[in-house]
């Protein structure tokens, strides 16, 4: 009697997928306390801070969630040390009703930037590109801010 050999299914390749939504509102979150002391945090000090990015989905074309909001969270030592291994992505999206939540990590040394763009109202656009949302969610694999958005040029 012949054996069967099991083959084993080669994991699909990530298919990626550029979103482009324009910017029609945002808000900033900052929080300061005394550390924690815990296994993750050895700071005497624990600081928290965030920018949410709120707009419309411009692409894909016709995508099922048209309203997105990017939250940008600032995270310590992103560039220290050495890398076991390469991180996969700069963050997560996922879909809730109608809207695209896209949440994604920037060194703490550039949050200042980026709340200087946003509290000039000169963010017209967010470029992101991530992988196809499979159950509804996917990763970022980057993503760009802009201050000219010409639609037809996406």
């Amino acid at each position: 009697m012949a054996v069967k050999i099991k083959k084993r299914r080669r994991r699909p390749k990530e298919e990626y997928v550029h979103y482009v939504a324009t910017i029609s509102g945002w808000e900033h979150m900052f929080g300061f306390s005394v550390g924690k002391h815990s296994r993750y945090e050895r700071e005497p000090y624990s600081e928290f801070g965030s920018l949410t990015l709120r707009g419309m989905m411009v692409r894909p074309e016709e995508c099922k969630y048209p309203k997105a909001e990017f939250t940008i969270h600032s995270k310590r030592g992103m560039f220290d040390g050495e890398w076991d291994t390469l991180p996969k992505s700069i963050g997560t999206l996922y879909a809730d009703g109608d809207l695209l939540r896209i949440a994604i990590f920037v060194p703490v040394e550039r949050m200042a930037e980026l709340l200087t763009m946003a509290a000039s109202e000169r963010v017209q656009a967010v470029a992101f590109v991530g992988t196809k949302l499979k159950w509804r969610q996917g990763s970022v694999h980057n993503i760009e801010l802009m201050t000219e958005f010409i639609e037809e040029d996406w």
